[in-house]
């Protein structure tokens, strides 16, 4: 009676009396959070979970830490403690934790404990937290859970049951330390490959089937690393228009912002379509700089071990199947003519260089045959539309261009031309989720001495007016002058050391010139003094520019190097004298200067800091002389450094990097470098970057500071610059920061845009050489810059239009959804490995994503560091891979992602595909319907023979019988569950093999129906990357039309002379009525949408085996 008297009390003043509760699912709350505070005050904590990771343990391994410090107990209840689910180092784990008395583990035998329950007491009251998450990574942060918390009173009787309900699971269940010694031992031990019974065969074969076919499908597992999302979009937007873009010309232009992974992108393209044997070879063309780098990354991120062309290589050389070959720019041009030339694959990096289609380096390129071809570049465009479309001439029809190059193409079919690219800025918001901020210091203005004022005011005076010999380079080069005179300003204010080696330099070809006769000017002589992708562009434009002047004679040396010749009289001799005096006396007052403004600051400044073992700097310089000389004043200092540059060979260079990582007394902490270093290397160990020598170019500054500023980043990167006052150094910045940033505004455009696209342009560098030259004066600067940017504006706001490329994965296959569980399923599939093959399994006790695998791999043994959590591999930093390699001895640096693609996951696959393959097996679940799972193999082959694609593949059905309804359904996450539901493994009887007899039967009568499935997906994808080869035909349609009008329109006349002259015009009219019925035939082909040249074949499927389950 009182009871419900409270309840009607309760019902009128509107008061709940269910206790409160919050729900807890790792959106709004995680629920590695709220462990951590139900664990405060807390005096013991039971847990019950199904399935047990260190990650997961240690989310609030310190608030456990608290409960056992004040005396309190903790116990652990898990269902899944068997070898097949526990990788050894979380069996060490437990087995370490369990040392503490504290601290109890059990399982449940012989039904699977499934429930998911943390129970945290106080001296008062249960904190209780249950739902669906385990004590894993993905229970406590990773995945979107259901949990509900609540606190109630220890005495309540919801409490109490909860309690009872624990107890009486803790009574039945038997401890685990038997069980995990067991696990560990089986790690350790080592045996010859053979066939071993196993407790689920059936399990071990379907995930070995489904790697093979995400495999196919998925890119993000391809490599040594962890792509970003969009990386990862891109890369399949490349294999899908491989294999469904019509037409004998295809290909794709990458045209992202600098620092998005362009290569890592080209990377994954090309392992995918290698691995999968859908190509035999690959070319990879990049300017000679960044070589190296291409190959470096192929190895340490994709495991492929590229070759370099040489000039030696050269003769008679031809491509072995499955190489990849990189040659550089100059050396194709060179030799293009008996140059290799039936390549499936080729890949263009840095293609702006291909820009001028006048050049011989882009008329080299274009006489390359590919399948396929991908080009990188970060500016598409420098000065002019056509900049972007002579690169995408090598893969779009030259009616398309032509109209797009004369403006007479419409916004609609511009845009489809420019699909043929895919363009993305910068992901900050998703950069930021993995690496700390950056801190940017405006640039630091440092005041020359008066003498060295001077020098520079005398330098320019005599460079832009007084000098003879610049005066006849400008008159016979004018649009190259700019270049090569503004790099003696640059040098001069950036070390005594470059001034002295370019002034005596330029005074010793002065002096050369008088003894020959004539002026000779070397463009190789810009390679000694520096180095780097900025350096190579500049020489690219020069080399442009001199092959379109047909008036000047060009010749090369021995390397490749342009040399003009210029003749020279006996009036322009004695001006050259002049110049030699000048140069001696400019000289010899600067050998009197001790050392340069800029350099004493910068040695200033790195004192300050107070490099050391954990306080490691990147110092980048401009000129080679600089960075010789600044290295020799920091070891002077008694401050460890050394000078990296492009002149080292590839053992000097990995050297200092192992250096820079190191911390022992062979360690480097000042790291200088050219730019030679600005692409490609890992530099995280440092978190303060100096730029000695500021880049005008904004795409440098933000390659450099990206060296260090990168994945693997623990702490706040700063970046320290400088500017010298009144010199080309301030004003270029001048330039860059105010009249851009005006003329943006007045255009109605995105700075950043500007800044972005048109500061790599080399029309914008030449005005900036040409201002402080004093050729032009500022009026005519803003207006020129004005202009130039005007002159491009069409073309910004079409690329501002274009959408990013958002692409499903490549939809050819049933298992796509069960991607994103593809950590677990090839976890799952290394313990069943672990039977059928030798290697072995480490556990870093340091961190449990990580283990040592110990394999071996084409005769050779192997021990690398490895994960199996994508993640890890964004988190962790060298500088700990470095501590680990020291303590477990393994080779190399880079971590490897335990995806599809890694040999213990291949080799795992193929020996238990082999063991089972053909088998068929029953099993015994808890409840439902009687059903059979076959796993259907299906070949296929696709056919494009204008793009010569011929390739095959095999797709995994995963095939469901309803016995009951005896009907069919492909249904990969239904089959995927039963193999993974705990059940008994049994022979087949003879009533189970007359329905798996019926099964059979049943997919060979629907056979029609999964071909037409999968013909169906084909279709999805290759729709829209078909347009432009509509579009094209299109075009060719409409060109032959008028073609045919015009014959039509001659003919007409012909007929209409000889019938006024009183002449035969019956050929003439026979002629006139053929063309007007090819008119017409012409004029019905436009309303038909030309047919797919795509051919699909499906060969003979396989069962690959089978099972079928009972109650």
């Amino acid at each position: 009676m009182a009871e419900k008297f409270i309840k009607w009390l309760a019902k009128i003043f509107g008061v709940s009396l269910e206790p409160p509760f919050e729900i807890v699912d790792n959106m709004d709350v995680f629920v590695k959070d709220k462990l951590n505070s139900m664990l405060r005050e807390a005096i013991s904590f039971d847990i019950a979970t199904g399935y047990f990771q260190i990650s997961g343990w240690k989310a609030f391994a310190d608030s456990v830490d608290a409960v056992l410090e004040s005396g309190g107990k903790v116990r652990l209840l898990i269902g899944e403690v068997s070898r097949e689910y526990l990788l050894p180092q979380t069996a060490r784990f437990l087995l370490h934790l369990m040392k503490n008395p504290q601290i109890e583990a059990r399982t449940i035998k012989p039904r699977l404990l499934h429930a998911k329950v943390f129970m945290a007491k106080t001296s008062e009251e249960l904190r209780l937290l249950f739902g669906s998450s385990n004590l894993t990574f993905g229970g406590t942060e990773a995945n979107i859970e259901l949990n509900t918390y609540e606190m109630l009173d220890l005495e309540s009787g919801k409490a109490q049951n909860f309690v009872e309900w624990y107890e009486n699971l803790w009574k039945e269940a038997v401890p685990i330390d038997e069980e995990l010694e067991l696990e560990i031992t089986l790690a350790s031990q080592k045996k010859e490959p053979m066939p071993v019974a196993m407790e689920d065969p059936n399990k071990a074969l379907f995930l070995s089937l489904l790697i093979k076919d995400l495999s196919r499908i998925d890119l993000r597992d391809i490599g040594n690393f962890a792509p970003l999302k969009f990386q990862y979009v891109d890369a399949v937007a490349g294999v899908n228009r491989f294999f469904f873009q019509p037409g004998d010309k295809r290909g794709l232009m990458l045209a992202h912002e600098v620092g998005l992974g362009k290569t890592i992108i080209a990377g994954m393209i090309l392992k995918h379509l290698l691995y999968h044997k859908h190509i035999k070879n690959v070319l990879i063309i990049a300017p000679l700089s960044i070589i190296r780098q291409w190959m470096e990354d192929l190895r340490s991120k994709f495991s492929i071990e590229s070759t370099e062309i040489t000039s030696r290589k050269l003769k008679e050389f031809i491509p072995e199947d499955s190489n990849v070959y990189l040659i550089s720019y100059d050396l194709l041009k060179e030799h293009i003519a008996d140059f290799y030339n039936d390549w499936d694959l080729i890949i263009v990096d840095e293609s702006h260089f291909i820009r001028n289609s006048q050049t011989l380096r882009f008329k080299a390129v274009k006489r390359l045959k590919a399948k396929f071809f991908l080009l990188l570049t970060a500016t598409p465009m420098h000065n002019r539309i056509e900049d972007i479309v002579t690169q995408l001439f090598l893969f779009v029809p030259e009616e398309i261009i032509g109209k797009a190059t004369k403006r007479e193409i419409s916004k609609v079919d511009r845009t489809k031309l420019f699909r043929t690219f895919i363009k993305r800025r910068l992901q900050k918001k998703e950069l930021s989720e993995i690496i700390p901020e950056r801190k940017v210091l405006p640039p630091e203005l440092i005041s020359l001495s008066e003498k060295e004022k001077e020098i520079y005011e005398e330098l320019r005076e005599f460079l832009s007016q007084s000098s003879q010999y610049y005066q006849i380079i400008s008159r016979s080069i004018e649009h190259i002058a700019p270049f090569v005179k503004q790099r003696y300003l640059e040098e001069f204010i950036s070390s005594k050391s470059a001034a002295l080696f370019a002034l005596d330099n330029l005074r010793g070809r002065i002096k050369d010139s008088i003894d020959r006769g004539f002026i000779e000017y070397n463009f190789g002589m810009l390679k000694k003094e520096t180095e780097g992708l900025v350096a190579d562009e500049i020489r690219s434009f020069i080399e442009d520019e001199l092959e379109a002047q047909s008036a000047i004679e060009v010749m090369r040396d021995d390397e490749g190097n342009l040399i003009i010749k210029l003749s020279i009289d006996e009036k322009i001799k004695n001006g050259l004298q002049n110049d030699i005096k000048f140069l001696g006396e400019i000289i010899e007052e600067i050998k009197k200067i001790d050392e340069f403004a800029k350099v004493k600051r910068v040695t200033e400044l790195i004192k300050k800091l107070n490099p050391s073992q954990n306080k490691k700097i990147v110092v980048f310089v401009e000129f080679i002389k600089t960075g010789e000389r600044l290295v020799e004043i920091l070891e002077n200092e008694g401050i460890k450094s050394e000078f990296f540059h492009g002149g080292l060979g590839e053992a000097q260079r990995q050297k200092l990097i192992e250096k820079l990582w190191s911390k022992d007394e062979e360690r480097i902490d000042v790291f200088v470098s050219t730019d030679a270093a600005y692409v490609g290397l890992n530099l995280q160990i440092a978190d303060t970057m100096i730029h000695h020598d500021l880049s005008w170019n904004p795409m440098v500054v933000e390659q450099r500071v990206g060296r260090i500023h990168r994945i693997g980043q623990k702490r706040e990167v700063t970046s320290h610059s400088f500017l010298c006052e009144n010199t080309i150094d301030e004003r270029k910045h001048e330039i860059l920061t105010g009249k851009l940033e005006e003329i943006s505004t007045h255009l109605g455009m995105s700075y950043s845009v500007i800044l972005s696209e048109v500061a790599a342009s080399s029309e914008i560098e030449k005005l900036m050489a040409q201002f402080e030259l004093k050729e032009i004066d500022e009026e005519m600067l803003k207006e020129s810059l004005n202009k130039h940017i005007t002159e491009r504006k069409e073309i910004f706001e079409l690329l501002e239009e274009l959408p990013s490329e958002e692409v499903e994965i490549l939809q050819i296959g049933f298992t796509n959804n069960l991607i994103e569980n593809i950590e677990e399923i090839v976890g799952e599939t290394i313990k069943f490995g672990r039977k059928t093959f030798d290697f072995g399994i480490q556990p870093i006790t340091e961190d449990q994503d990580f283990i040592i695998l110990d394999y071996e791999e084409d005769g050779k043994r192997v021990k690398e560091l490895s994960t199996l959590n994508e993640k890890a591999l964004l988190s962790i930093t060298p500088e700990r891979v470095q501590e680990w390699k020291r303590k477990y001895k393994f080779e190399s640096l880079n971590p490897s992602y335990l995806g599809p693609f890694h040999p213990v996951v291949r080799k795992s696959t193929d020996l238990l595909i082999e063991q089972n393959f053909g088998k068929f097996w029953k099993k015994k679940v808890a409840n439902g319907k009687p059903m059979v799972s076959l796993y259907l193999l299906v070949s296929l082959r696709i056919k494009n023979l204008a793009a010569e694609i011929d390739t095959s593949m095999e797709v995994l059905a995963p095939v469901l019988y309803e016995v009951d309804r005896r009907e069919i359904k492909i249904d990969a996450i239904k089959v995927y569950d039963l193999v993974c539901c705990n059940g008994k493994i049994e022979d087949l009887d003879d009533r189970d093999r007359e329905i798996l007899e019926e099964a059979r039967k049943q997919v060979d009568r629907d056979m029609e129906n999964i071909e037409g499935k999968i013909r169906a997906g084909i279709e999805k994808v290759k729709i829209e990357i078909e347009e432009l080869a509509l579009e094209r035909q299109r075009l060719e349609i409409e060109k032959k039309i008028k073609e045919k009008m015009k014959k039509l329109e001659s003919l007409n006349r012909e007929i209409n002379r000889k019938r006024n002259s009183g002449l035969n015009y019956e050929k003439e009219m026979h002629e006139a009525t053929k063309t007007k019925e090819e008119l017409d035939e012409l004029q019905k082909m436009l309303e038909i949408v030309p047919k797919s040249g795509l051919i699909i074949e499906f060969e003979e499927p396989k069962i690959a085996g089978g099972c079928i389950y009972v109650s």
